[in-house]
């Protein structure tokens, strides 16, 4: 069976959306890729959106490369194997439909620029979406107690971490408006946080509950470094300071304190108190 070549996809594609260039050996694929990314901006979707799809496209090309395949004279035959290898790859059924779904976007517009004799409504004409897939999950406090519980906010990645996580935790925040998030957003004085929603781009007020207000003054005089003149809140540590862009891309560390917890804590009957609870006893004094 034919195989997709997925190294280093990511660090290419993030490298042309930053500096150009070419990504394939021929010029038919290199035309392809630059008229669909400018497709994809005219489209006003956000970087990240982007980014995400012209991965997905480099990598349908590269297959097609690989293979020995035209996108002009592509059969349907070809692009059915090609999802096939999709399919079994070690994808959840949800990450395998939002390929599928780009592809049948790529493949219209391929069309719509006689880049292809396939439509993305002829290959694909309706993509089954499993909704129990999308049944959004929770965890209860005491989870979230026992998850936070085990973050060593002795160093500075783990005060970085414990404060990134609380305000997903406490405001139900998405890890790119946390990571986004500027100084200019919290108002200490009302106790509000105010920001524009990166993805939806829609405004946004919240509260800056007690818990969040000592842990964002912490981390401010103990881990930001205090000459950065950036707004945004997570930056890098070493000069020349930079927005921390990286910390979005982190999802995993979430998933490790979790397992952690429940591999660790969970087999333990100890109590347990949030490490910020500790902190606010000790601001109190």
């Amino acid at each position: 069976m034919n195989t997709i070549k997925l190294e280093g996809t990511y660090k290419k594609v993030l490298t042309f959306m930053g500096t150009g260039g070419e990504l394939f050996n021929d010029d038919e694929n290199n035309e392809i890729f630059k008229q669909y990314y400018n497709y994809l901006l005219k489209s006003n979707f956000v970087t990240e959106t982007i980014q995400y799809k012209l991965i997905m496209l480099f990598r349908l090309l590269k297959y097609l490369k690989t293979n020995n395949f035209k996108l002009k004279t592509i059969s349907k035959k070809e692009l059915y194997d090609y999802i096939d290898i999709i399919s079994s790859m070690n994808y959840s059924i949800i990450y395998q439909e939002h390929i599928k779904g780009n592809l049948k976007r790529f493949l219209n517009w391929a069309y719509q620029n006689n880049h292809s004799k396939i439509s993305g409504d002829m290959l694909l004409p309706k993509i089954i979406i499993h909704k129990r897939n999308k049944i959004r999950t929770y965890y209860t406090k005491e989870e979230i107690i026992k998850l936070m519980s085990v973050i060593d906010t002795n160093s500075l990645c783990g005060k970085e971490y414990f404060l990134i996580i609380s305000l997903m935790c406490y405001l139900g925040l998405r890890i790119s408006d946390v990571v986004h998030l500027k100084l200019s957003d919290i108002d200490f004085n009302e106790n509000t946080i105010s920001l524009i929603q990166h993805k939806t781009k829609e405004k946004l007020f919240l509260p800056l509950i007690e818990q969040l207000r000592y842990l964002l003054i912490d981390y401010l005089k103990n881990v930001r470094p205090n000459d950065c003149e950036l707004d945004y809140i997570f930056v890098t540590r070493k000069k020349p300071y930079k927005h921390n862009i990286n910390l979005k891309r982190r999802n995993y560390i979430i998933r490790n304190y979790i397992n952690f917890a429940y591999n660790i804590i969970m087999q333990i009957n100890i109590p347990l108190l949030l490490p910020f609870q500790q902190q606010t006893l000790l601001y109190r004094q």
